[in-house]
């Protein structure tokens, strides 16, 4: 804290004297102000407390928002890294700044109350200070006998001047009367007669005058005399309040240079390792690779797929992704209800399982007649699954991040959380749905609730 002198003091300094009775008022208001200090230079610590907090939560808030923007997939691949970076960055200098409020109030704002309970003690009587009070009775106490001499030169010195007044106005009506022009005879009588009276007036204040210098005189020498001891008695009690202030100013130095510490973030240990660690960080961005990477999954490198001759077969006809039949989407007017898939002639068979009818009711749009077709019974394995095209093949999938939560309905669906990460084996489908693979497992999911990465 940078103390400056005040102008309107200094000059005060040189006109009223602490010497002069009361001026010690000065000294003892000092006191009343370091104790105001106390409380002020608390409350500016916990202003810039407050600011360093706020500073941190907002970084932490900014932290929050990259994180929320990061999830959103729009970066990708190690370019998501520039956005990480920034967050962690973030969070860490909110971190940094957050300890420096906490250390802004402990220990700094502690312990300068504390120094203050312990130096000034409020009164149980009124709100003033003790130590207040107490400078205030050592000055009046020291100056009591100089001020009582004070005062008596005061009145010396006024009943002198207006005896040498009296003397003065006396002398110039005495020098007038003499000057009078000759007159008559009674009127000469007459003017010697005041002439007379006058100069016995004169004399009358001269020894006034020389009876209230001497008693002027006298009172200066007694002032005189208890001078000395009047000023050392002040200047130990000036001294006194000069110790007090002196202990006061370097304990605020003091405090205020923690403070510095405190708010000094280039000394922070870990300050260079949050930049180092962000430039670590960003360092990691590879335009080449995410390019390349982009290229396999979704550009000229991904693996072709067009369409080939294949002979139709009505056992293998293909279902809709969520178990209609393909059939179901014609206009041929009948409606597959059941089928049961029956297994390859190659692959052996359980002789305790018996193959079970296929069963097709065609119910006719425009008739409404139905027909029932039985197929022979044929053996069929135990491990045939329920729907054979949704057995991992093991084929690479793209990867997926899952932007809302889905609980499967059906067992050939799959279910998931927002934000959950698996991948996609096959495009959508007219019906809205993609196969996929998540934990091993290959079940369907809604197109619209993923996002590619």
């Amino acid at each position: 804290m940078t103390m400056q002198s005040n102008e309107s003091d200094a000059d005060n300094a040189t006109t009223v004297s602490f010497w002069e009775p009361n001026q010690y008022i000065r000294t003892v208001k000092r006191v009343d102000n370091a104790n105001k200090l106390c409380s002020e230079l608390s409350i500016m610590i916990q202003e810039r407390s407050d600011i360093e907090r706020a500073y941190a939560a907002n970084l932490q808030k900014f932290a929050s928002r990259l994180e929320t923007f990061l999830k959103s997939g729009i970066e990708y691949g190690t370019g998501s890294n520039l956005i990480s970076g920034l967050a962690k960055e973030a969070r860490d200098t909110a971190d940094l700044h957050s300890n420096i409020a906490t250390d802004l109030i402990n220990p700094v704002q502690t312990g300068i109350k504390n120094w203050q309970k312990e130096n000034f003690h409020k009164s149980s009587i009124s709100s003033s200070i003790k130590e207040v009070k107490s400078f205030d009775a050592e000055f009046e106490n020291a100056q009591k006998t100089w001020y009582k001499n004070y005062k008596q030169v005061n009145k010396c010195k006024k009943e002198y001047f207006h005896a040498c007044k009296a003397v003065r106005s006396l002398q110039v009506q005495v020098q007038n009367a003499k000057n009078e022009p000759f007159g008559t005879p009674e009127q000469m009588a007459q003017r010697a007669k005041e002439l007379r009276r006058m100069e016995d007036k004169l004399k009358k204040a001269t020894t006034e005058e020389e009876k209230t210098r001497k008693a002027y005189l006298d009172a200066i020498s007694a002032l005189n005399d208890v001078t000395p001891r009047y000023m050392d008695d002040m200047t130990q009690v000036f001294n006194k309040a000069q110790a007090f202030e002196k202990k006061r100013i370097e304990y605020f130095k003091q405090q205020v240079l923690a403070m510095q510490e405190v708010l000094d973030v280039s000394s922070k240990s870990n300050l260079p390792k949050i930049f180092a660690e962000m430039k670590d960080t960003i360092s990691k961005v590879d335009a080449d690779a995410d390019l390349k990477k982009w290229s396999l999954l979704y550009g000229v490198d991904m693996p072709t797929n067009f369409p080939a001759f294949q002979e139709y077969s009505p056992e293998l006809c293909a279902l809709g992704k969520k178990g209609k039949s393909a059939v179901a989407d014609t206009n041929s007017g009948v409606t597959l209800t059941s089928m049961k898939m029956i297994s390859s002639p190659e692959r052996p068979t359980n002789a305790g399982v018996t193959d079970t009818a296929l069963t097709a009711g065609y119910n006719s749009l425009n008739g409404g007649t139905t027909s029932t077709v039985v197929q022979q019974p044929t053996a069929i394995t135990e491990n045939v699954a329920l729907y054979p095209d949704l057995i991992d093949d093991g084929r690479p999938g793209v990867p997926i991040r899952a932007l809302y939560d889905y609980v499967g309905v059906e067992s050939d669906e799959l279910s998931f959380k927002q934000g959950d990460l698996f991948e996609k084996l096959e495009d959508e489908d007219e019906q809205g749905w993609c196969k996929g693979r998540k934990d091993g497992r290959v079940g369907l999911y809604p197109a619209n609730y993923v996002q590619v990465l």
